[in-house]
């Protein structure tokens, strides 16, 4: 029994896609595994010295000022699109009236 040319290809580009999926998943799953190393040994490293404690804490807050800064911004991006997103399904439902 042979299998259809397209039915192969859909499987090696599925395959292929799920590899990269993976793939990516990992890097990200080592990159926050890094980063919360670095900051677990910040703090170990803190530990008993309020001098170093408070420059931890400071970099956190600071680090936390960034990432809600970032949230904002995509919040800004996602509403923007959803309100395209409305404007394109609007034309072609009356494309399509």
């Amino acid at each position: 029994m042979a299998i259809h040319p397209e039915t192969a290809a859909y499987g090696i580009a599925y395959g292929m896609a799920n590899m990269v999926t993976s793939a990516a998943q990992l890097a990200a799953d080592r990159r926050d595994q890094r980063a919360l190393d670095a900051w677990s040994s910040e703090l170990a490293s803190a530990r008993g010295d309020a001098a170093a404690m408070a420059r931890v804490a400071t970099s956190a807050v600071r680090q936390l000022a960034e990432v809600e800064a970032e949230n904002d911004d995509l919040k800004d991006e996602v509403a923007r699109l959803r309100t395209l997103l409305a404007q394109r399904n609007a034309m072609i439902r009356q494309l399509s009236a």
